[in-house]
């Protein structure tokens, strides 16, 4: 069993997002799914030994395009562009830290004196408590954004499909 689960289509992760999203946004995904279905179903109806006839396909690609376009643009709806930017202007700043403090224990390790190191460590603090304001800043957004997307999340706690 454990081999059939490692070879299924979904990962941990899509399952993990399929999760996050409440009932609309599965109705959502699911209305853009099927029209990708139907698109494909046509093609492969169209390949076959007796294809659609056109007002068939076009009924077929209208639908198509309904489910798609309905879907995605209840997804577009819910976007907010000015906090995503914000999100990831928060998530560089983020990077920018942590790489700073990497750079820093590098030279710590490598060259520093047993003082060096002592003011290299408070450095070194500073970062580290920046970067824990910005990451809470960039949750707090992204709760704004995706209310739902953190629910039943704990401080410290990861799901089980997300551990492998």
């Amino acid at each position: 069993m454990d081999s059939f689960r490692s070879c299924t289509v979904a990962s941990p992760t899509v399952r993990a997002a399929w999760r996050a999203l409440d009932g609309r946004q599965r109705l959502a995904a699911g209305a853009v799914l099927l029209g990708f279905a139907i698109t494909l179903a046509l093609g492969i109806w169209a390949t076959g030994n007796k294809p659609p006839n056109g007002a068939t396909s076009a009924l077929l690609v209208i639908l198509s395009g309904l489910f798609q376009v309905g879907g995605a643009g209840y997804f577009y709806s819910r976007s907010n562009p000015p906090l995503a930017r914000t999100i990831l202007w928060n998530l560089a700043a983020i990077m920018v830290r942590a790489r700073d403090a990497e750079r820093m224990t590098e030279d710590a390790f490598d060259t520093a004196t047993a003082p060096e190191l002592r003011k290299m460590m408070g450095q070194l603090s500073v970062h580290l408590s920046y970067m824990r304001e910005e990451l809470e800043l960039t949750i707090g957004a992204w709760h704004e954004l995706h209310p739902g997307a953190l629910a039943g999340v704990n401080e410290g706690e990861r799901r089980d499909d997300e551990k492998n």
